[in-house]
């Protein structure tokens, strides 16, 4: 039987092109990637951090699905009369911005300012690009649907300078949404430079570029399929070769202009790890193949950012291209009664006593919002220390076993009892998932003391939040824990959505 991917009435039409579609080899579910054959593993099996050695490594879709950092119904309550202030410090991209703001209760009419920063010019100018569409255009879905050509000639006359250093563009919709830049005059150099497509860069070597970015590895091209069920690996495939997020179907004929801010991602991003699996799969994929999740995302994303639209009236945005000790002054003596610091805590990019020391006097005081917070996103830390682990026998046994209670046993009882040796597909795809029943409370336990928070919380005079009132602590852990039908799909959109569940919120109040 195969998976139903288009209408009747456009089988009937383009049939001799949609069944080779259809009835692709790695739409079934015994596909297997060419290194099974082999017996032998991928080569970045010890190493998963070598599948994204390629690009320019830029998370411009993010790693995690959004969040709202509010919660406003669950912390401050739908009845809160003040204006609130939000801080996305080194946002990759807006998609924590939009949930939040779409999140909103519809009774909450107070002002908020929403305020944006990066020290990558690459990614403020895309953020840039972005809200002045939304700011811009004033039907919701041509927003959402944007092309840049619309936006740039109202970029240019809204654009003024208000001093020798910085600029400040202000755009209203309806008279009051106001975008704000905060950016030197060489950034501003810079941002129009991205505005332009670089001289002889035509869209076939634009492609050839990008192409040459996400399939330089089959074997990396096999990792991201094998993740995907059945036929969203064609969906997968489809959106890898063109580059193009539209529905499966629709004509990709009318892009024919490069991207002028280049392929900077690396060669396993994926639009799909930027959003709730779950969110995406109850969207109705409109007019469209049943199967095709990007089409779903397409859609999703589309109906989030046209809300935003709707709902950015009265919000004041500022985006600042600034380092954390110059965005100081650029916002004093402003307070903020949310922080979102991304995935800087973590120790590769930056660790979490520097964020402490230079954000949480951002922060307005408890007298002032009791529930004011500051959130830390932590993807690597359970791995970090995992890693002197990952050869223990018994650990690995243990994983295996809390496995075997959620997932069918045929999947994992060829690797029980022992380390795996001969590699087959039931094994790699058991090894691959094991993060999601790794004991990610003993490590992240183990991360603290190492780099011992409770004494560096004790000088910055903060507190961790003994339970998080805003995002759960592990969000993305399996919560299912029986062999049902229920949690082996658990497993499955866990495994499609790039999630490992083992990522930890950490939520820093003042003492």
């Amino acid at each position: 039987m195969h998976a139903t991917w288009f209408c009747k009435e456009c089988q009937k039409k383009h049939w001799r092109s949609h069944k080779l579609d259809c009835r692709v080899r790695m739409s079934e579910e015994k596909w297997a990637p060419s290194w099974e054959g082999d017996r032998k593993p991928p080569f970045y099996t010890d190493n998963p951090e070598l599948a994204t050695c390629t690009g320019l490594e830029k998370q411009l879709w993010g790693e995690t699905p959004a969040i709202d950092i509010l919660e406003l119904r669950k912390n401050e309550g739908v009845q809160w009369k003040q204006d609130l202030s939000l801080l996305f410090y080194e946002a990759a991209d807006l998609r924590n911005v939009v949930k939040t703001v779409v999140n909103l209760p519809k009774s909450f009419e107070r002002n908020m300012t929403v305020v944006i920063d990066n020290t990558d010019m690459h990614i403020t100018s895309r953020n840039i690009i972005m809200l002045l569409a939304m700011l811009i255009l004033e039907n919701p879905v041509e927003a959402a649907e944007f092309v840049i050509r619309p936006v740039l000639t109202n970029m240019y006359k809204t654009a003024r300078y208000s001093s020798d250093t910085a600029i400040t563009i202000r755009t209203w919709t309806g008279g009051q949404a106001v975008l704000r830049l905060f950016l030197s005059k060489k950034d501003v150099v810079k941002l129009f430079s991205f505005l332009e497509v670089p001289f002889g860069l035509t869209a076939d070597s634009a492609q050839e570029i990008r192409r040459s970015t996400v399939f330089w590895s089959k074997e990396v091209v096999d990792r991201v399929l094998l993740s995907q069920r059945g036929h969203w690996r064609h969906a997968a495939m489809h959106f890898r070769t063109t580059g193009i997020l539209l529905p499966f179907g629709n004509s990709c004929d009318s892009f024919i202009y490069p991207n002028p801010t280049g392929w900077a991602l690396p060669a396993t991003a994926d639009p799909l790890q930027g959003w709730d699996m779950l969110d995406i799969l109850k969207t109705k994929n409109i007019g469209g193949a049943t199967n095709d999740i990007y089409g779903r995302m397409f859609f999703h994303v589309r109906d989030m950012l046209a809300d935003f639209h709707s709902r950015v009236a009265n919000k004041v945005i500022e985006i600042h291209h600034a380092s954390a000790e110059d965005l100081k002054w650029h916002v004093q003596p402003f307070k903020f009664d949310r922080i979102d610091t991304n995935t800087l805590g973590d120790m590769k990019y930056g660790g979490f006593s520097s964020v402490l020391v230079n954000m949480m006097p951002l922060l307005r005081s408890r007298t002032e919002n009791k529930h004011a917070t500051m959130l830390m996103l932590f993807i690597k830390a359970v791995e970090e220390m995992h890693w002197e682990d990952r050869h223990d026998k018994n650990v690995f046994e243990k994983e295996v076993r809390s496995m075997m209670k959620i997932v069918a046993p045929k999947t994992v009882q060829a690797a029980k009892g022992r380390m795996p040796r001969e590699w087959n597909l039931k094994i790699y795809r058991m090894v691959d998932s094991l993060g999601l029943f790794r004991d990610r409370d003993y490590y992240f336990q183990q991360y603290m003391e190492r780099w011992n928070f409770r004494d560096i919380a004790k000088v910055v005079e903060v507190k961790m939040k003994k339970r998080n009132t805003i995002v759960d602590e592990w969000p993305w852990r399996l919560k299912l824990a029986s062999c049902t039908p229920e949690a082996q799909r658990e497993f499955d959109i866990a495994r499609a959505s790039n999630c490992s569940g083992i990522e930890r919120y950490v939520e820093w109040r003042w003492a």
